[in-house]
């Protein structure tokens, strides 16, 4: 296989990371997100220190990103190139190397590159991988003033008293996040998304099929563009940067109570992309003196299902509500702060593609929206920013 140096195909790809392998064993993670990031247009350029190459394999990763690993500084490598035409630079940072940056140290390819890539105001992400024991006062202090440099760091995910690579999603989301327009920078938003449950007995529920992916993308795609997140997730697992505030709920009242909670601060928008339980369900207890654990499967029992209030009123003071309704005919919503209403037809459902009416707090249809989960989070993103 014959591999070149891509650094002046500027045809090739317009988004261009640098990833700088240390001498961690989370290097070895970077072979996936090399992948990830390949598949998804990415250029990619790969850095080695000597301790990192005595970790990963030069070879995969140079057929990961199609492009020559460097790990030295001859007449071939210039890292005042690099650092100029690469747009964003992710480290697998290791404790020495955060100190040697913030002390100037430029010893080697990956610390020089580094270091006038922060002179060129590039994006600079780095990923603090070691033993807890590492992360001493020493470090913290060479974190805040790399910080002061506009150095991003991600957090790790920690297991086992270690700071380990997080999930590679959450990587690629960095990343991406890195080249996005912060355009809602400095605004806040609340997202609910997944569903409620609501219990028959003690062992019994009635739910919905709600897998809250929608309301996980918008998240996603506010979070990239510099808005400061809150997510309310019910009844779902999706996994979230650490830099996005996680509340979980199961049940109606859950989400009534935090709603109270949450909006005693000041919101710029709500998302209510949740699956709310309409009704609450009383069972007839007539035939028992006291309420029972787990109905009897030997007889019958009537269920009375009484309409729930609409949680949306805890959230009214908010000063943008876009609001999500599944629902084949148009709905009022009271509110003066609505600023858009976003229907689905429950006779359309899919789990793959989706249809949205997009209309204004009058029910007027402003656009019709298709397509998966991601793509329609960021048409949907993009409206709420061109009217905001």
């Amino acid at each position: 296989m014959e591999l070149k140096n891509k650094m002046d195909d500027k045809k090739n790809m317009n988004k261009r990371v640098c990833l700088v392998l240390t001498g961690t064993i989370g290097s070895v993670k970077a072979f996936d997100l090399t992948r990830l990031l390949v598949k998804n247009n990415y250029s990619v350029q790969i850095i080695l220190t000597e301790e990192a190459k005595k970790i990963v394999s030069e070879t995969s990763l140079e057929w990961a990103s199609n492009n020559r690993v460097l790990s030295l500084v001859d007449s071939q490598t210039s890292y005042l190139k690099i650092a100029k035409e690469y747009d964003v630079f992710f480290v697998f940072a290791t404790s020495n190397f955060i100190s040697k940056i913030a002390n100037g140290i430029t010893d080697d390819l990956a610390s020089l590159t580094i270091t006038c890539a922060i002179t060129n105001n590039k994006k600079v992400l780095v990923l603090p991988l070691m033993h807890k024991e590492l992360y001493s006062k020493i470090l913290i202090k060479n974190i805040e003033y790399l910080k002061t440099l506009n150095l991003e760091f991600i957090d790790p995910k920690e297991e086992e008293d270690k700071y380990k690579v997080p999930e590679l999603d959450l990587l690629f989301i960095e990343i991406e996040k890195a080249f996005t327009n912060q355009s809602f920078a400095g605004k806040k938003a609340i997202i609910s998304l997944g569903k409620t449950i609501e219990k028959i007995d003690d062992v019994r529920i009635i739910t919905n099929i709600a897998s809250g992916m929608l309301g996980y993308n918008i998240a996603l795609e506010l979070y990239k563009r510099g808005c400061e997140v809150t997510v309310i997730q019910g009844n779902t697992n999706h996994v979230f940067p650490k830099k996005i505030s996680t509340h979980q709920i199961s049940t109606y009242d859950e989400l009534q109570e935090l709603a109270k909670k949450l909006t005693q601060q000041s919101y710029d928008f709500y998302f209510s992309t949740i699956a709310v339980s309409d009704f609450k369900p009383v069972v007839d207890h007539s035939s028992h003196k006291e309420q029972i654990a787990k109905l009897s499967s030997e007889k019958e029992h009537g269920i009375r299902l009484i309409p729930r209030e609409k949680v949306l009123k805890y959230f009214s003071d908010v000063k943008n509500l876009i609001i999500f309704s599944m629902s084949d005919s148009k709905k009022t919503f009271n509110y003066n702060n609505v600023k858009l209403i976003i229907y689905s037809d429950p006779r359309k459902y899919s789990k793959e593609n989706l249809e949205l009416i997009v209309c204004d707090k009058t029910n007027k249809v402003l656009k019709t929206l298709t397509g998966n989960r991601e793509l329609l989070a960021k048409q949907i993103v993009d409206f709420v920013e061109l009217t905001s």
